[in-house]
């Protein structure tokens, strides 16, 4: 239930009154914080990977553009996220 609410809360959903409520407790609940992260990072993750379906996928980049901390975020993943390919094919090659 908690992470659907936190979905909602990072796809933009929810009633201003909840959004503030919400935003009320995860300042003064630090495991409410890290709920909320770890829910962004999953969808970050899925972003970047392509993993995340077509509707939702455009739906995210919507809030990604009126989200500026969420568009250097996923540019931040992406760029680790080639930084890691272009390691694993020098390790590979580096390995035969």
């Amino acid at each position: 239930m908690r992470d659907n609410k936190l979905q909602k809360y990072i796809w933009g959903e929810l009633p201003a009154a909840e959004q503030e409520q919400l935003e009320e407790q995860y300042f003064l609940d630090e495991n409410l914080l890290v709920e909320l992260m770890v829910c962004v990072d999953k969808m970050m993750a899925d972003y970047v990977s392509q993993a995340m379906p077509t509707g939702q996928r455009a739906r995210f980049e919507t809030r990604l553009q009126a989200l500026p901390f969420l568009r250097e975020q996923a540019a931040i993943v992406q760029a680790l996220k080639l930084y890691q390919e272009k390691l694993i094919a020098l390790w590979k090659r580096r390995n035969l």
